[in-house]
């Protein structure tokens, strides 16, 4: 599903192939319809669609070419379309507002100065049980008997040992920085910038499989308890603990934040942070913070959790304050408010992680007037 056949809708200009290909993603989970009717409802009050001096097609072809965001999943007709739907949800997101703004704005883009400030990427720093630490870049390889890595993700062989002799590593990836972890149970962990995690170099036969987020995010694809002889799989992270069979899920706790945010994609899994234990189901999140012994659950866009994992900025009702945290932990920069007023201001929508911090914050001002931005170094002022 390309985001112009939902501009097209809404514009209802959808020719006969386009409705039937539209038609089929909208029937085929009550998500992709709620998310639609959320972006019927938003853009139908706030009066932000296209208008017919506008190309959406030839528009939408500029700005996607551009900003790298052609969604997954969508092809020239064709007799069956298989849609995972977060990913095309999380495709598809990008405001249409911010779509106009980019077709009228592209040229004063071309000519404006960009600051020397690069987009986040792969990269690490992996430290073995004996205190060495080993850089993992994009484009180096590194093994060991017990490890690989392409400089996109490190892979662990797997192969069991006695508990006594389980060795611990730590996987940094810092401000700037993405990276995949495949553990030795074939559990995957994609970690977002600013973010730790420690864990053994295998897992004890009939021991619980535990990890430790130090600090930061993280998305899970837990490899099942069955597999495993039915050890649970168990994430630990400040205040809280995460117990798992066989799912989904991404927590974010990174050291500036007060609360633990657990986001359940698929299975189930339970929270215990010492005073409570609850189980979660997809579509919720749990937020646990110190000063409160409760943990508060609530259903939400998992959309957005996840955002940051299919190379996306998932800024749904988000305080301008939360987005400016989120651009420097990926850009690598420090965020001075000059206006403290401006810091509560909520703001909504996706948009791609793989381009520029400007144009990342020329979208912002665009639909938000009175937001202005300069860059000084590596330190971005809002005034």
């Amino acid at each position: 599903m390309e985001f112009v056949l939902i501009i097209k809708k809404l514009e209802g200009t959808l020719n006969p192939e386009e409705k039937e290909v539209f038609d089929e993603w909208y029937g085929q989970s009550r998500s992709n319809r709620e998310y639609f009717e959320r972006q019927r409802k938003r853009f139908v009050r706030t009066g932000n669609l296209p208008h017919g001096d506008i190309d959406t097609v030839k528009a939408w072809g500029k700005i996607s070419r551009r900003l790298h965001l052609a969604a997954p999943g969508y092809r020239k007709r064709r007799k069956k379309v298989s849609f995972a739907p977060y990913m095309v949800a999380a495709g598809m997101a990008l405001l249409i507002s911010l779509s106009v703004y980019f077709y009228k704005d592209m040229q004063t883009q071309q000519d404006m100065p960009q600051a020397v400030i690069e987009m986040g990427s792969s990269k690490a720093v992996l430290t073995l049980g004996d205190g060495t630490e080993v850089a993992l870049r994009a484009g180096e390889e590194y093994s060991s008997a017990t490890a690989s890595s392409d400089g996109i993700s490190v892979t662990y062989t797997g192969k069991n040992a006695p508990e006594s002799s389980v060795s611990f590593n730590e996987l940094t990836v810092p401000r700037g920085g993405e990276f995949m972890l495949q553990l030795g149970d074939g559990t995957r962990v994609w970690l977002n910038s600013d973010s730790r995690i420690r864990y053994p170099e295998s897992f004890a036969d009939g021991q619980p499989r535990i990890v430790d987020l130090v600090y930061g995010e993280a998305f899970f694809e837990v490899s099942p308890a069955e597999a495993h002889g039915g050890s649970a799989f168990r994430v630990t992270t400040r205040n809280q603990e995460i117990e798992v069979l066989g799912t989904q899920f991404n927590v974010s706790a990174y050291r500036e934040d007060t609360a633990v945010t657990s986001t359940l994609i698929e299975g189930k899994v339970a929270i215990n942070n010492g005073e409570r234990h609850k189980q979660l189901v997809p579509g919720q999140q749990s937020v646990v913070t110190e000063r409160d012994p409760d943990i508060v659950i609530s259903k939400v866009d998992v959309y957005n959790a996840m955002a940051w994992k299919e190379g996306l900025f998932g800024f749904e009702n988000k305080t301008l304050n939360e987005v400016m945290d989120v651009l420097g932990r990926w850009y690598d920069v420090q965020v001075e408010f000059k206006n403290k007023s401006l810091m509560s201001r909520r703001l909504g929508g996706m948009l791609s992680r793989k381009q520029s911090l400007q144009h990342i914050l020329n979208a912002l001002s665009a639909i938000n007037e009175d937001l202005n931005f300069r860059v000084e170094g590596k330190t971005v002022i809002v005034e």
